[in-house]
Protein backbone atom coordinates (compact mmCIF):
# COMPACT_ATOMS: atom_id res chain seq x y z
CA UNK A 1 0.00 0.00 0.00
CA UNK A 2 1.23 3.45 -0.91
CA UNK A 3 1.83 5.89 1.96
CA UNK A 4 -0.13 9.11 1.52
CA UNK A 5 -1.33 11.97 3.67
CA UNK A 6 -4.90 11.65 4.94
CA UNK A 7 -6.10 14.19 2.39
CA UNK A 8 -4.28 12.51 -0.50
CA UNK A 9 -5.82 9.16 0.43
CA UNK A 10 -9.27 10.74 0.84
CA UNK A 11 -8.85 12.34 -2.59
CA UNK A 12 -7.88 9.02 -4.18
CA UNK A 13 -10.83 7.22 -2.57
CA UNK A 14 -13.31 9.93 -3.57
CA UNK A 15 -11.91 10.06 -7.10
CA UNK A 16 -12.33 6.30 -7.53
CA UNK A 17 -15.84 6.47 -6.11
CA UNK A 18 -17.20 9.47 -8.02
CA UNK A 19 -14.76 9.96 -10.92
CA UNK A 20 -14.75 13.75 -10.71
CA UNK A 21 -11.40 15.25 -9.78
CA UNK A 22 -12.70 18.65 -8.61
CA UNK A 23 -15.43 17.17 -6.42
CA UNK A 24 -12.98 14.59 -5.06
CA UNK A 25 -10.59 17.44 -4.22
CA UNK A 26 -13.29 19.26 -2.26
CA UNK A 27 -14.57 16.09 -0.54
CA UNK A 28 -11.04 15.26 0.57
CA UNK A 29 -10.95 18.47 2.59
CA UNK A 30 -8.84 20.62 0.35
CA UNK A 31 -9.78 24.31 0.14
CA UNK A 32 -13.38 24.71 -0.92
CA UNK A 33 -12.95 28.49 -0.84
CA UNK A 34 -10.80 28.38 -3.96
CA UNK A 35 -12.25 29.08 -7.38
CA UNK A 36 -13.44 26.15 -9.46
CA UNK A 37 -10.52 26.74 -11.84
CA UNK A 38 -8.03 26.57 -8.96
CA UNK A 39 -9.64 23.41 -7.59
CA UNK A 40 -9.44 21.81 -11.04
CA UNK A 41 -5.78 22.80 -11.39
CA UNK A 42 -4.82 21.53 -7.94
CA UNK A 43 -6.78 18.29 -8.41
CA UNK A 44 -4.96 17.75 -11.72
CA UNK A 45 -1.65 18.20 -9.89
CA UNK A 46 -2.68 15.55 -7.35
CA UNK A 47 -3.57 13.10 -10.13
CA UNK A 48 -0.11 13.61 -11.64
CA UNK A 49 1.67 12.72 -8.38
CA UNK A 50 3.01 9.20 -8.76
CA UNK A 51 2.02 8.04 -5.28
CA UNK A 52 -1.55 9.36 -5.65
CA UNK A 53 -1.89 7.81 -9.11
CA UNK A 54 -0.59 4.51 -7.75
CA UNK A 55 -3.10 4.59 -4.89
CA UNK A 56 -5.92 5.22 -7.37
CA UNK A 57 -4.78 2.21 -9.40
CA UNK A 58 -4.66 0.09 -6.22
CA UNK A 59 -8.19 1.14 -5.28
CA UNK A 60 -9.51 0.54 -8.80
CA UNK A 61 -7.96 -2.93 -8.87
CA UNK A 62 -9.46 -3.72 -5.48
CA UNK A 63 -12.88 -2.53 -6.65
CA UNK A 64 -12.70 -4.85 -9.68
CA UNK A 65 -11.96 -7.92 -7.55
CA UNK A 66 -15.04 -10.06 -7.00
CA UNK A 67 -16.13 -10.31 -3.41
CA UNK A 68 -15.34 -13.80 -2.12
CA UNK A 69 -18.66 -13.91 -0.26
CA UNK A 70 -20.64 -13.13 -3.41
CA UNK A 71 -19.15 -16.06 -5.33
CA UNK A 72 -21.32 -19.18 -5.48
CA UNK A 73 -19.96 -22.31 -3.81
Amino acid sequence: MTILTKKQDAFARAYVEIGNRRRAYALAGYSQNSSIATQQKEARKLLKQAKVALRILELQAKARQPCAQAMPH
